[in-house]
């Protein structure tokens, strides 16, 4: 088991919000235990565990804003939700199969694994890349990609 020293998370998790709240990526707000609201752009969740709160904070928020309750989340940034019993399973096969036609690679076959086993990446081998910009975005799909397929997550970050 690898020792995490706690402090150290702790100050690297507080750096991460920050970042991500001086980004607007997050935006972070205060309420009473029991229901939390997810903000990113201008699409919101409310999640918790008291329906009552999560209702009373809808019904706040909606006086405000104006709101349009979309009901059980199953789709969000990309990720595909399914519950079941009382859990839930995350996704994302849609994301990878709009991907996958965008770049016209949905017939493609499987593979066991996502890279070549043994092979170094070498600015001297194979053919220069004309469009370095889809190239990017592939690459930044993909890394999206890794929070639900940490599989994939090593190759990603070697092309990357």
């Amino acid at each position: 088991m690898v020792d995490v020293d706690k402090d150290k998370w702790i100050k690297a998790m507080d750096q991460e919000i920050k970042s991500m709240h001086s980004n607007s990526v997050w935006e972070l707000l205060d309420q009473p235990d029991g229901a939390k609201p997810i903000v990113y752009v201008d699409d919101m969740i409310v999640i918790g565990n008291d329906k009552s709160l999560e209702s009373d904070l809808v019904k706040v928020l909606d006086r405000q804003f104006a709101l349009k309750d979309l009901g059980i989340l199953n789709y969000f940034l990309g990720v595909q939700i399914h519950y079941f019993n009382g859990g839930v399973i995350i996704n994302q096969e849609k994301y990878v199969d709009d991907l996958l036609h965008r770049l016209g690679f949905h017939d493609l076959k499987a593979a066991p694994t996502p890279s070549i086993v043994g092979r170094q990446l070498s600015l001297n081998y194979g053919t220069p890349l004309r469009d370095l910009f889809t190239y990017r975005s592939i690459i930044g799909a993909l890394q999206y990609l890794t929070n639900t397929r940490p599989d994939i997550t090593y190759v990603v970050n070697q092309l990357s």
